[in-house]
């Protein structure tokens, strides 16, 4: 049964305004207020955030389905609670944390044409209380493969989930899950808000660029780039209109990511004692 990773719904205050800030980043947009950039997931972006409190805009991720009622049995059938039951070719079940999902029949969307600097849409994270119990969730009902870790047991950790049909290019989109002892941006994202969609993820060739791009474009700052040798790579953090966080990601080696997808072999990349800070810039609501 197939399930990909097509699609984040965000709520907005003001989805026009928003949307002008990913454009502004270099998004393609790809008509009724979805955005993206160089794959085929889109970020949905619609209304209904206005009484949301900053950074807690993403409603639920979509997988696209061949046939949704079928995929709804199943995962109900298997245990995964039901929100509303399929209707219009869609369906939401609770996740982790009781995050919502929808799953979706449908082609398959189009990829977007990739923005400057090799702009593509990377990932999207959540937090949740249970690390393991969400890996097991997502490989065994959406039939996921963990492709990169970043944990050790009992301190804090990260890893990146692909669907069946990630390809790394025209859909190489990931799931990030984050639990444990909470660090970096992520501290102060669960003080406020527990387990939650905490942001969505751009990669790119150079991330001061982008940074400057989106900071110009519409987006503001959240953590200025620099370099973070626990994972080799440059990384900058932005916020959209309604508070979410925008991670821009220096490129990583896609050689490691295939081999994991194919073989099922995942090697674990934690290194001890060297977890960056991070000075975080305020989030200020626009007038």
């Amino acid at each position: 049964m197939r399930f990909t990773l097509d699609g984040i719904v965000v709520k907005c205050a003001d989805a026009a305004e928003t949307e002008a800030g990913y454009l502004g980043l270099g998004c393609a947009a790809a008509g009724n207020r979805a955005v993206g950039a160089g794959i085929d997931t889109m970020l949905e972006l619609g209304p209904g955030g206005e009484s949301l409190p900053p950074g807690k805009s993403v409603d639920r991720i979509v997988f696209g389905v061949d046939d949704v009622s079928a995929a709804f049995d199943r995962l109900v059938a298997d245990g995964v609670e039901s929100v509303s039951e399929p209707r219009d070719g869609s369906a939401v079940v609770l996740g982790p944390d009781d995050l919502r999902i929808e799953i979706r029949e449908g082609d398959r969307p189009a990829a977007l044409p990739v923005g400057p600097d090799d702009l593509r849409l990377h990932h999207v994270c959540f937090l949740t209380t249970d690390y393991e119990g969400a890996e097991e969730f997502f490989i065994s009902n959406f039939e996921m493969r963990k492709v990169y870790d970043f944990s050790k047991a009992g301190t804090a950790g990260f890893m990146f989930l692909a669907d069946g049909a990630w390809d790394a290019e025209g859909h190489g989109f990931l799931l990030e899950v984050i639990g444990g002892p909470q660090f970096m941006t992520e501290q102060q994202a669960w003080d406020a808000h527990g387990p939650h969609y905490d942001h969505v993820c751009f990669s790119m060739s150079n991330v001061a660029a982008s940074y400057d791009r989106g900071c110009k474009g519409g987006l503001a700052p959240m953590a200025h780039p620099r370099h973070y040798p626990e994972y080799g790579l440059d990384i900058a953090w932005l916020y959209d209109r309604d508070g979410l966080h925008v991670e821009l990601l220096e490129e990583m080696p896609l050689h490691e990511l295939r081999e994991a997808h194919s073989s099922g072999v995942v090697e674990n990349h934690w290194v001890d004692d060297v977890i960056s800070s991070l000075d975080v810039i305020p989030f200020v609501v626009p007038a």
